[in-house]
């Protein structure tokens, strides 16, 4: 699930993904500022992609 683009996720199961996507890169080896950039990215993505699709569903 999360190596397709984020515009496959269903709507509803929007946030588990984030909250399973954010929980992989807390979990990795990366420095705590790219966790954080990359949580905020993953953040920006998954509402963009709800507000994009608004009218779809």
């Amino acid at each position: 699930m999360y190596l397709n683009a984020i515009s496959t996720i269903e709507t509803s199961d929007m946030i588990s993904y984030h909250l399973g996507f954010k929980d992989i890169i807390m979990r990795s080896r990366l420095s705590q500022d790219s966790k954080n950039y990359i949580s905020m990215v993953i953040s920006v993505a998954g509402n963009s992609n709800l507000l994009w699709n608004v009218d779809y569903e």
